[in-house]
């Protein structure tokens, strides 16, 4: 049991309990040297979460990671897993389901209300999104991802490109 913490604790994230970066890596290798992977991969940022920490300080930061984490997991559920990271890994689902769901989830997150110490905040989401290309490397998917998501920060935010 005392093994099976520690393994948790290694594997997640303090603030959000999501996985972390490192442990992500590792289970989507495993899922992409599968002849058979079948799976799309988003990457998202808060938008404008710097000017949340600045404006609120960094305790509230926290409090929108913990309270967007919660919305995160509840949304992938049945679907994929979500990294602290802010990479989104949905199995089995091809790049159009995927939008759709991501669609789901950035309006959830739009919804949300962030209490904090009285005040009450609403963020937004961009999310870059691709298709995985078994022709590619995971980071080089995982890039295509990213360039994505800049693109939507370019072009106002609150966003999916796909």
């Amino acid at each position: 049991k005392y093994n099976k913490e520690l393994q948790r604790a290694a594997n997640t994230d303090m603030l959000t309990k999501l996985w972390n970066r490192l442990f992500l890596m590792q289970y989507m290798e495993k899922k992409v040297a599968s002849p058979d992977i079948f799976l799309s991969i988003a990457i998202g940022d808060i938008d404008f979460f710097k000017k949340v920490n600045d404006t609120y300080g960094h305790e509230c930061g926290d409090e929108v990671l913990r309270t967007l984490a919660a919305v995160f997991k509840k949304e992938m559920e049945g679907y994929g897993v979500v990294a602290r990271w802010g990479i989104f890994v949905f199995e089995g689902v091809n790049g159009d389901e995927a939008m759709v769901l991501l669609d789901h989830l950035q309006r959830a997150v739009r919804d949300t209300v962030i209490n904090y110490e009285g005040l009450q905040l609403k963020v937004t989401m961009t999310f870059g999104l691709v298709e995985y290309d078994t022709k590619l490397r995971l980071d080089e998917n995982i890039n295509i991802a990213d360039e994505r998501l800049y693109i939507g920060k370019e072009k106002g935010r609150d966003r999916i490109i796909y």
